[in-house]
């Protein structure tokens, strides 16, 4: 129910006109919930490096798009209690490639927690070439209700589920899993095809 509040961060570009919000090239940190305006796409490419500490965490109702390259991989990671990301609502496609999410854990506050470091609710997502490590929450990465597409990643030292999946539909394809906690894919009411 918080406003949004992303004119706050000055690592920020807004283009209202396009409802794009674009994360400027550099190392930065979030030790405070970013809230992006509902219908905005929150964009990076390479060359950006987020650091989620203390209450930081990133809430979107609309798309995210992640974008780097094999040899410049953005990278979020947290450190002192940082949360993770929550995609919720989408009203359109995310998209991530060549990232590195580490070390994060699943968003709360106060009475509000989800259980996943990485979560999209009814919002379809493509991901590939990411990499999920030393994950501290119940589930890496969580979709619900929602369309999917996941190849060429790898999760290690998760410390539980590594994918959890409910009531969505979609493709899992090269994918690589290693000192998992608990399951490496966990579905419940999804139609799934899996390869590799």
């Amino acid at each position: 129910r918080k406003n949004s509040n992303s004119f706050e961060f000055d690592f920020l570009d807004h283009d209202h006109k396009k409802k794009i919000i674009t994360i400027k090239k550099g190392n930065w940190l979030i030790n405070y919930p970013l809230i992006v305006p509902s219908g905005y796409t929150l964009k990076a490419n390479k060359d950006v490096k987020l650091t989620l500490s203390k209450d930081g965490l990133i809430l979107l109702r609309g798309p995210i798009e992640l974008v780097g390259t094999k040899d410049n991989l953005i990278t979020i990671n947290a450190k002192d209690g940082g949360k993770g990301i929550v995609v919720l609502n989408a009203n359109g496609l995310s998209k991530i490639e060549n990232v590195l999410f580490e070390n994060l854990s699943f968003p709360y506050e106060k009475a509000w927690g989800i259980t996943s470091s990485v979560t999209f609710y009814q919002s379809p997502v493509n991901i590939s070439n990411v990499r999920f490590s030393s994950n501290n929450s119940e589930d890496a990465l969580n979709i619900i209700r929602s369309k999917f597409d996941i190849k060429d990643s790898y999760f290690d030292n998760i410390k539980s589920d590594a994918i959890d999946i409910d009531f969505g539909e979609g493709t899992l394809i090269n994918l690589k899993f290693n000192d998992i906690g608990n399951d490496a894919i966990d579905i419940s009411g999804t139609d799934i095809f899996l390869e590799n």
